[in-house]
């Protein structure tokens, strides 16, 4: 949103000035919209408390612990044997966090992008992702943005603030009535504008009949966007209430321009 409004503003008196254009283009825009936009909406609606439950088929599945970074641990006990109601009777699905998030992402590289390290062990198993559910407030993110950034922060305490896991497969179901009820007032809201906006042109064109006027009115619907955003290497997917994410099987094969590593050293 912060870059379509810059890039939009290219002629008259209120034009940006070229530079900040390419500022909010960059990592800066996703700054000044996490602080003009984010913030203040997670603060006053709470949507940022998102409940997810996340399970895998994976029972290799790997919980890296975030507050060290260099310690991990089996995710699925090897005595667990409940289910949920999506499991199959070849492949069990295991309950690896049921609880709140404000975001939940996954990679098979560490770089979210503008090379931001958001996932610091996504390559610690070449052929497994990582998972992360971020459940830090959008104040503590905006404190830690440098460290975060280098993929250097570590949570100290013990509300696992991250919650990192290395495997293959991730089948992810989300919900929250908060968060419901913000899409429900916004949807009002614009819906509002725009009755405004049509009500006034109507009372210009005193010609239209009143009749006229109620049709337009109630034809000027939106159906309502269920679920949450979904983002796919950067480019919007729509709204989802449960996704998948899994290694694809097939080798896919890589350019480096890297030096390749030393194996005897003169």
């Amino acid at each position: 949103m912060i870059k379509a409004w810059a890039t939009s503003n290219k002629y008259g008196p209120h034009a940006l000035p070229w530079f900040v254009k390419d500022a909010l283009s960059s990592v800066a825009g996703y700054v000044v919209a996490l602080i003009t936009k984010t913030l203040p909406q997670a603060l006053r609606y709470g949507t940022h408390k998102i409940h997810v439950d996340v399970t895998t088929t994976d029972k290799d599945t790997l919980w890296v612990d975030h507050r060290r970074g260099d310690f991990s641990e089996l995710a699925v006990a090897t005595s667990d044997k409940s289910t949920t109601a999506s499991s199959t009777t070849q492949q069990q699905q295991h309950m690896i966090y049921s609880g709140t998030t404000g975001i939940i992402a996954a990679a098979t590289t560490p770089y979210y992008g503008g090379g931001m390290r958001l996932f610091p062990y996504a390559r610690l198993m070449p052929d497994k992702l990582q998972l992360r559910v971020g459940r830090i407030s959008p104040l503590t993110g905006f404190v830690n943005i440098p460290a975060i950034f280098e993929g250097s922060y570590r949570e100290k305490t013990n509300a696992f603030g991250c919650l990192d896991f290395i495997g293959k497969d991730f089948e992810v179901e989300v919900r929250s009535a908060r968060y419901d009820e913000y899409v429900k007032r916004k949807s009002e809201k614009r819906k509002g504008k725009k009755r405004r906006r049509l009500l006034n042109w109507l009372r210009l064109r005193r010609r239209i009949e009143d009749s006229k006027d109620d049709t337009a009115v109630a034809n000027d619907k939106e159906p309502i966007k269920r679920g949450f955003p979904f983002q796919h290497s950067g480019e919007s997917m729509g709204c989802k209430e449960r996704f998948r994410l899994r290694v694809v099987q097939q080798p896919v094969s890589f350019v480096s321009f890297l030096e390749p590593r030393v194996i005897i050293d003169d």
